[in-house]
């Protein structure tokens, strides 16, 4: 009798593991389940990849399923939330227009961090002033350049005037 260590769902779409469950006495059958796009997959020692994938949580980040191969494979972990695995060619993808959506949001937020500076009874010093002239200005011109990054850590965001360290 064959061992079932868990079941997997797998986005039928994109071959990301969503969901690593418990077997239990009435499990749903394997395979293509149409109504909710999702692919179930009994793992057993057949077609466990690795040992280390009975933490599952470690399994669900660093695999995800290969339609063509009908096999888990180890892709890492996701750059970012948008990313999907393209098994062609071995890389990861996503959609640039969601990133550089969250690199907006910070970048406003630091903007509006910044804000108190503009208002005419404030305190700085004119060089101080002229400082946060330049970095307000530097970040809203930083997305004409912010290239396609994976992460708002990949981003070269300019650097703040002391008065905000």
């Amino acid at each position: 009798m064959t061992t079932i260590h868990c079941l997997v769902y797998v986005d039928e779409a994109t071959g990301r593991v969503e969901g690593v469950h418990t077997p239990t006495a009435n499990m749903p059958e394997e395979g293509l389940h149409e109504d909710i796009g999702k692919r179930l997959i009994k793992l057993t020692e057949a077609n466990l990849p690795e040992e280390k994938c009975k933490e599952w949580g470690y399994f669900q980040m660093n695999y995800w399923f290969n339609k063509t191969t009908m096999t888990f494979e180890k892709v890492g972990l996701r750059p970012n939330d948008f990313a999907t695995y393209d098994f062609s060619t071995d890389s990861w993808t996503w959609p640039k227009e969601e990133i550089l959506e969250l690199i907006r949001r910070e970048r406003n937020g630091r903007l509006l961090v910044t804000d108190w500076t503009q208002i005419s009874d404030n305190s700085l010093t004119d060089s101080q002033r002229e400082q946060v002239r330049i970095y307000r200005q530097e970040l809203r011109d930083m997305m004409t350049s912010v290239g396609n990054p994976a992460t708002l850590a990949d981003v070269s965001w300019p650097t703040p005037p002391d008065i905000f360290k």
